[in-house]
């Protein structure tokens, strides 16, 4: 890999500025971002945003077109068998080559896993940054043939920046854009993809099999659960049972759009402090009633929260669960926690 050309503070160069410098200077190359145990990565071409993930779990597409309604776990285990037979190939190849997926709706969902990231990311006031160039390969990076989509190369920096910073508006003030530094680019470039780098970070990859395994075990101890995965930005729902009062399998209902800050006082704030199991009356606090809220009916009594997946020095998802609909008392947790934290095990670094 080429030496780095511009490296410096984010917080005398936010990440904001950065990508909008890489942007009207239209380079290809990976931006390298580090505060203290966390790390980063932003690859970008001709200017244009192509990946981005952070050492948070990343969930997979499998799993994210399943959670938002979007094909069905056995349309998705088809996919899979068929990928599987082309480990070369992409998944989201495969669905909208088998019609149970519209390429413009696979499009948004990966642009819209691109912005997550992102603004995660545009939350680290502190760090350390680097930016490499490089030659990028031009085939195998994305999970389905971006040409045949309309996002050849990558997502437009400048929309991606504008609509992470109007959701973000509660979280992060409005950044501006700055003076450039001084950059000269590198004569000789190496040649690298876009796989070999998120090979390299070796992320958790949060499958639709592993949240299934997880909230399978749950669902046989209380009425209803939430799953989270601990991000930058807070604890954000990935996976459920027992929305809106259906503890039926297979009737779950909608995951909600949930987002817990993570410094706040709420269950899944002590629970990750602590580093383990924790069970008490809820809700204490603010933030314990939008949890609540989120699962509909039912919205006092004890609840528990189990961090599972330990990623260094934070847990990598927290499982919430409670009784509230029955008003049955939970059981004894240390059965269910060896379950699920097995079932965790199985986390795989991400691919492309």
């Amino acid at each position: 890999m080429s030496p780095a050309t511009l490296a410096g503070s984010l917080t005398d160069f936010p990440l904001g500025d950065l990508l909008q410098f890489v942007a009207l200077s239209r380079r290809t190359g990976r931006i390298d971002l580090r505060r203290g145990d966390d790390k980063a990565v932003v690859v970008m071409r001709t200017g244009r945003l192509l990946y981005a993930a952070s050492g948070s779990a990343k969930e997979s597409l499998g799993h994210q077109l399943v959670t938002r309604g979007l094909v069905t776990p056995q349309d998705l285990e088809r996919a899979l068998t068929r990928h599987r037979r082309d480990p070369d190939g992409h998944l989201g190849n495969a669905l909208v080559e088998m019609g149970l997926l519209d390429a413009k709706r696979l499009a948004a969902l990966i642009e819209d896993q691109l912005e997550q990231v992102v603004a995660e990311l545009m939350l680290w006031t502190d760090g350390s940054f680097s930016f490499t160039p490089l030659r990028l390969a031009d085939h195998g990076e994305v999970e389905v043939d971006a040409g045949q989509l309309g996002f050849e190369g990558g997502f437009p920096t400048d929309e991606v920046l504008l609509r992470v910073t109007c959701r973000e508006d509660e979280w992060t003030e409005s950044f501006g854009p700055s003076e450039a530094p001084p950059w000269k680019p590198r004569a000789e470039l190496s040649e690298t993809s876009l796989r070999s780098i998120i090979a390299e970070l070796a992320l958790p990859l949060v499958t639709s099999e592993v949240t299934v395994r997880i909230l399978g075990h749950a669902r046989r101890q209380a009425d209803r659960g939430l799953l989270f995965a601990t991000r930058t930005d807070g604890f954000s729902a990935i996976g459920h049972f027992g929305i809106d009062g259906s503890t039926a399998e297979g009737a779950e209902g909608k995951l909600p759009e949930l987002r817990i800050p993570l410094a706040v006082p709420s269950i899944l704030e002590e629970t990750t402090r602590r580093g383990r199991r924790h069970r008490r009356d809820m809700p204490e606090t603010r933030w314990d009633r939008v949890i609540l809220e989120a699962l509909g009916p039912g919205s006092h009594g004890p609840g528990a929260a189990i961090p599972l997946a330990g990623g260094g020095h934070r847990s990598l998802l927290v499982l919430y669960l409670d009784n509230h609909l029955t008003e049955l008392p939970l059981p004894n947790l240390a059965h269910l926690e060896s379950q699920v934290q097995e079932a965790s095990r199985s986390l795989e670094p991400a691919r492309s």
